[in-house]
């Protein structure tokens, strides 16, 4: 609370000064940061259970602001990615009369859309696909080799504990749940357990290669559409961020505050994925750009409150930026 005291009385006395020139306006601004920033400071120490921090302000009820970020074209050759996938096995289940092919058009489903939300998503289908592969190897080794020689429930579940728990243990942690969750999940799916033992040799390695070829047609069709990598997608952010401040900047968007909610996204998915790129080739500076939008905002909800000269002066201001 006294810190917050300190910056409103600096604050009120650079203002008195911020005629006097630029150092003076830059004192202001960096005052009215540090108090934005000692104003979230207390917010957060005011979730934490017995905390002495200043009771928040009340603040006016709004709609909420969600986040308006969407790449089109993104979304668009995922969908590609998976239509071809799906277009694909269809054409040769039809094609061929495949009676697992119903099968391989599913996978294909699911291999495009189970990792379409990372940048990249060969690898992560790729690797999905390999501990696939030993699932089937898994599954085979316990419906022909495990399962005929076993009788009744406690042999069973002695039988599939060596697989699941380990493989179980795996899944609990995040760094190895992409190797456990194939193994575990296509497993079972292809033991496919029956109270009685009807297992087919012909019928099993049907069904693993229509697995496996599902898998195999959406890392493809992947590979084929979205082999742009990282720093392709980051460079489209960084583009819509730039354009986005243009258009506040000339009023061309109604709806400011979900412009910088789409904006603060970008930032903060581009401040997770920075590291991977060459942020000098990209010329990122997406915190300046978030905090000149943020200064825009203000200035354009403040505007009608101004006098007339106040005004002409910040519309003035704000065409000369556009223009830059």
């Amino acid at each position: 609370p006294a810190l917050l005291v300190r910056l409103a009385a600096a604050q009120a006395e650079a203002a008195e000064g911020a005629a006097a020139g630029w150092p003076a306006l830059l004192r202001e601004g960096l005052l009215a940061r540090l108090r934005e920033l000692v104003e979230t400071w207390d917010g957060a120490l005011a979730l934490e259970p017995h905390a002495d921090a200043v009771a928040p302000a009340p603040r006016d009820a709004a709609a909420p602001v969600t986040s308006g970020q969407t790449d089109a074209l993104l979304v668009g050759l995922t969908g590609l990615s998976g239509m071809l996938a799906i277009l694909a096995t269809n054409a040769v289940w039809v094609a061929t009369a495949w009676p697992e092919g119903g099968t391989a058009t599913m996978m294909a489903a699911v291999a495009t859309a189970m990792f379409a939300q990372l940048d990249d998503p060969a690898p992560a289908i790729a690797g999905f696909m390999t501990w696939t592969g030993i699932a089937a190897v898994t599954a085979a080794l316990y419906l022909f080799a495990v399962l005929p020689v076993i009788d009744g429930f406690p042999l069973l579940a002695c039988a599939m504990a060596v697989l699941y728990l380990p493989f179980g243990a795996l899944h609990a942690r995040p760094a190895t749940i992409g190797i456990a969750l194939p193994v575990l999940v296509n497993t079972v799916a292809l033991m496919s357990l029956q109270e009685t033992y009807a297992a087919e040799f012909a019928s099993y390695v049907n069904s693993a290669l229509a697995l496996l070829s599902g898998f195999a047609a959406g890392l493809v069709s992947t590979r084929l559409v979205r082999a742009f990598g990282v720093d392709w997608r980051l460079r489209r952010l960084v583009q819509a961020d730039r354009r986005d401040l243009a258009r506040l900047v000339e009023a061309r968007r109604a709806d400011l505050r979900r412009s910088v909610a789409a904006m603060l996204d970008r930032f903060e998915f581009l401040a997770g994925r920075i590291g991977t790129a060459d942020a000098a080739t990209l010329e990122v500076s997406e915190l300046a750009e978030l905090r000149a939008a943020v200064n825009v905002m203000r200035l354009r909800e403040t505007m009608p409150d101004l006098a007339a000269a106040q005004r002409m002066a910040a519309a003035a201001a704000l065409a000369a930026i556009a223009a830059a």
